[in-house]
């Protein structure tokens, strides 16, 4: 099972796939050897037309039951064995493999039902210039259930194998997609009682905010974090301001204080006339991190937006190390921002961003050139 994001998957991890016997399909992995076609017909992409809406939807039915069970990723453009679960055997390159994944991908959005937004398409080049393997990968789904729309059947993974759900099966699932939303709603309720018990706790006039991570569905593997050597938190970020030179954000927490707690790890500090922090990192994924700004009575509370952004960024990327250990790169989160107790230093109103440029992750997150609207709210 290939556990990178898509767009790092290479040539050689595909090959891998067909190595030393072969990967199995199962409950998260299926192998497509060419586009479907009727009546063992050979699909019109394979001469330099298009795919037939027969070869789509049998596609699509695949990646809906993925997305309806536990997520999983298809493979098209692999020869499998005629074993019982099967098993790759070679790669069958498909050509104009880019090409195809982009075409494929944007029919996904007209004809899955309800759009399924957690999809990804990617195309890897293993022969020539533009022939290999199509990836498609999606995680289970909490907008579900799924469908292909011009079906009508709802299909969900069992197994090495995708079936039809029935109308009870189909209630049940429903149902549970229910619960989950519910689920999510009470963790988040949870970490803001938590964070306003925790601000309550100062006497102190502060300005605050929380940044919270939530997974939307549990992860698929068990993670435990407090194994782990080190909870890799990135407190600096560098920034790149319209018209003004790069700055550095940051959440001053040089010096902390790291302890095990219920099922995760738990990073605090403080100074006791500037600050106080609190990052909590749980083995369910959730990632919660607080902080308060302490000002004396005759100072004007107010946002402070580098740190705001830099602890966002921070939460951000402990989600991408936590599905890296859980084995699921592309596993979605909510988050959740609030602040609390702001004035501005100006009237009341809106802090506006301009366009911005922030480097984390090794890479560059390009925030749009809209503006960005923050309301700030009045002293409490």
């Amino acid at each position: 099972m290939i556990t990178k994001p898509l767009d790092q998957v290479t040539a050689a991890d595909i090959a891998e796939l067909c190595a030393q016997g072969g990967a199995y399909e199962g409950l998260t992995l299926e192998f497509k050897r060419e586009l479907p076609g009727r009546d063992g017909r050979a699909d019109p992409w394979l001469a330099g037309g298009d795919f037939t809406p027969y070869a789509r939807d049998h596609l699509f039915r695949e990646i809906v039951a993925f997305a309806n069970a536990q997520g999983g990723t298809l493979a098209l453009g692999i020869a499998e064995t005629n074993d019982r679960p099967a098993r790759a055997a070679t790669v069958m390159p498909i050509p104009r493999v880019h090409d195809l994944a982009a075409r494929l991908e944007d029919a996904a959005r007209a004809c899955i039902e309800p759009p399924l937004g957690s999809l990804h398409v990617q195309g890897v080049v293993t022969d020539g210039a533009d022939a290999g393997v199509v990836l498609f990968r999606t995680v289970a789904s909490p907008f579900g259930p799924h469908r292909v729309a011009s079906g009508g059947h709802v299909f969900i993974r069992r197994g090495s194998s995708s079936v039809q759900m029935t109308m009870r099966e189909i209630q049940d699932l429903t149902l549970d997609l229910a619960r989950g939303a519910d689920r999510l709603e009470r963790v988040f309720l949870g970490r803001a009682s938590a964070f306003n018990d925790w601000l309550r706790s100062s006497a102190v006039e502060h300005g605050d905010f929380r940044v919270t991570a939530v997974p939307l569905a549990p992860l698929p593997q068990i993670v435990r974090v407090s194994d782990q050597p080190e909870v890799p938190f990135r407190a600096a970020h560098r920034a790149l301001w319209d018209g003004a030179a790069e700055q550095v954000l940051e959440v001053p927490m040089r010096t902390f204080r790291t302890r095990p707690i219920l099922r995760g790890e738990r990073r605090s500090g403080d100074d006791e006339e500037r600050f106080a922090f609190q990052l909590d990192v749980l083995d369910s994924g959730v990632v919660d991190f607080w902080f308060r700004r302490l000002f004396a009575p005759e100072q004007q509370i107010h946002l402070h937006i580098g740190a705001m952004l830099a602890a966002y960024l921070g939460v951000l990327q402990l989600t991408d190390w936590l599905r890296g250990l859980a084995g699921a790169p592309e596993w979605e989160f909510a988050i959740e921002l609030e602040l609390n107790g702001l004035s501005a230093p100006t009237p009341v109103g809106q802090v506006h961003l301009r366009s911005l440029v922030i480097h984390v992750f090794g890479g560059t997150i390009q925030v749009p050139d809209a503006m960005l609207g923050f309301t700030v709210l009045p002293t409490r």
